[in-house]
């Protein structure tokens, strides 16, 4: 068996255990067994990632995966606010965001 294979039933295991245990439509199941690879990614994007959407693990790690992308662009919208608008609170986030 090819590592593939192998993986590929793994993630359909934790698919089915997924909808089993969130109470989602039972018809995943058959989907998921009938036709592994289009339903399992499926799932994952109608199912499992916009729950994810609210957790504030998911939030943190997006803004760090951001920030490690973009490091100036806090920088960027900071001095953006304080050219709109100087104003105190605008100069103390650019200062934030320089420090």
């Amino acid at each position: 068996m090819s590592l593939f294979y192998l993986l590929t039933i793994a993630i359909q295991v934790l698919c089915v255990i997924d909808v089993i245990r969130n109470g989602r439509n039972q018809l995943w199941i058959m989907a998921l067994v009938f036709l592994p690879l289009a339903s399992t990614i499926a799932y994952v994007v109608l199912e499992v990632y916009p729950r994810f959407q609210g957790n504030r693990h998911v939030r943190t790690a997006r803004a760090t995966v951001a920030a490690r992308l973009d490091p100036d662009k806090e920088v960027r919208a900071a001095r953006g606010a304080l050219a709109m608008a100087d104003t105190v609170a605008n100069r103390m986030r650019l200062a934030d965001a320089l420090a």
